[in-house]
């Protein structure tokens, strides 16, 4: 099925769940077909932040599992200097992981929100996630299909690695971008060169999408069948 606009307002479609379903079916083949046994593929969408509420101490049931000191001591820890009111970004990607190691990610498929373009603070935070992943060196996949909403992250994010050569033209707006890091040494004596491999692809509307290498680690991609998945995503919700 061809890249089709799904989130005008006459298909008031959530987009937080559509894309987890799309990110829940790109699993299954990764997990069953594609990647070796030293990796898995798992769905990470979350609406609010994984950071839970503060505990009340009172409301604990048994040991409370913080420093406490001795009696007589002043509260650890103090008051904070500053506190300020902050939206976290909610989790919507596909995230590549070593098995049976859910702490080493070396790959994340990011599906973006209407609110990443239109909301400042978001985006910010948005496009500092992505170089924090890049830095660690994550392959990142970007797939907006926002088609309805001007703005491109890709071309922000290659504004902050300082590379504009990459950008898309100031019109896309739907699109799928992969960054995959890399190190190169020419010969066994010289230095290691590292880089930023690019590719993109614009989306447009009745058109397939492209079949997109998804960076997994030491320069290794595997495909990654985005149109399938949109196909099923839409048939599963009735799209």
């Amino acid at each position: 099925m061809p890249f089709a606009d799904i989130f005008q307002e006459q298909y008031k479609t959530d987009q937080l769940s559509f894309h987890a379903m799309w990110g829940c079916v790109l699993a299954s083949p990764l997990n069953c077909h594609i990647l070796g046994e030293d990796f898995i593929a798992q769905p990470d969408f979350k609406r609010f932040s994984r950071i839970d509420t503060d505990w009340k101490v009172e409301d604990i049931e048994g040991p409370v599992p913080v420093y406490v000191g001795s009696p007589g001591d002043p509260p650890f820890p103090p008051t904070p200097d500053y506190s300020f009111p902050i939206e976290y970004l909610p989790e919507c990607s596909l995230k590549i992981r070593k098995h049976h190691d859910g702490l080493d990610e070396n790959a994340s498929v990011e599906f973006i929100l209407s609110r990443y373009k239109s909301e400042p603070s978001l985006r910010e935070r948005f496009i500092s996630r992505c170089v924090s992943h890049l830095a660690a060196g994550w392959g990142l996949v970007l797939v907006d299909t926002i088609h309805f909403q001007p703005g491109n992250l890709h071309n922000v994010l290659m504004d902050r690695l300082d590379y504009p050569q990459a950008k898309f033209p100031t019109d896309v707006s739907a699109y799928v971008s992969v960054l995959r890091p890399g190190r190169t040494q020419k010969t066994w004596y010289s230095e290691y060169v590292d880089r930023i491999d690019i590719w993109r692809w614009e989306l447009k509307l009745g058109e397939p999408f492209p079949l997109v290498p998804l960076p997994v680690r030491n320069g290794l991609a595997v495909p990654l069948d985005l149109e399938s998945g949109f196909e099923e995503a839409r048939r599963g919700l009735r799209l």
